[in-house]
C-alpha cells in the first residue's frame, strides 16, 4: 500500500525542514509519495486601506507573490524527486488548517508534516498556530517539525 505524506509549505526555513522530514518518512517505505501543499498566507486585501490607493499596484503585488509561491513549490518538488521520492504539489487560498486537512483526506495521507510554529500557549492564543490547531482537529497524525531539526 502506498504511503502518502502531506507537507504544509509556506516558504520558511521551518517549512524546508518539514519537507526534509517528509523525505525521511517517505524513504522508509519504497512506495511513497509526498504532496506539498502551499500554505503561504493569502495575499492581503488592500481594499480597506484607502491611504495605499495609488501607492500599491495590487495586481502587481499579487502577481509577484504568486510567482514566488510557485517558484518555492517547484523547488521543493524538485528536491523531493532528487531524493528519489514521488512528489506533487497544490496551492490554495483556504485557511491552511482546512486546506491541509482537506488535501490529506483527499489523498488518503498517512501523515501531515508541518513547520512547528508553536511559540507558547499565550502567543498561540493571540496569533494562532497552524501546528497546534492541526494536532487538535486532524484525524491524520500530525508531525510538527522545528527548523533546527
Amino acid at each position: 500500500m502506498r504511503r502518502r505524506v502531506v507537507v504544509g509549505f509556506d516558504g520558511t526555513l521551518r517549512a524546508r525542514a518539514a519537507v526534509a522530514r517528509a523525505i525521511t518518512l517517505a524513504k522508509r517505505k519504497r512506495d511513497s509519495e509526498i504532496v506539498v501543499v502551499c500554505t503561504h498566507d493569502r495575499p492581503p486585501d488592500f481594499s480597506h486601506a484607502p491611504f495605499l490607493i495609488g501607492h500599491i499596484d495590487e495586481s502587481q503585488w499579487f502577481r509577484e507573490w504568486s510567482e514566488q509561491a510557485t517558484e518555492d513549490l517547484e523547488h521543493e518538488v524538485a528536491r523531493i524527486r532528487l531524493a528519489g521520492v514521488e512528489a506533487s504539489s497544490t496551492c490554495g487560498y483556504d485557511d491552511p488548517v482546512d486546506l491541509l486537512e482537506k488535501i490529506a483526506e483527499e489523498v488518503g495521507a498517512d501523515y501531515i508534516v508541518v513547520p512547528d510554529d508553536r511559540e507558547g500557549l499565550l502567543h498561540d492564543l493571540i496569533i494562532g498556530s497552524i501546528a497546534r490547531r492541526l494536532m487538535q482537529t486532524s484525524s491524520v497524525p500530525v508531525l510538527p517539525v522545528r527548523g533546527d531539526e
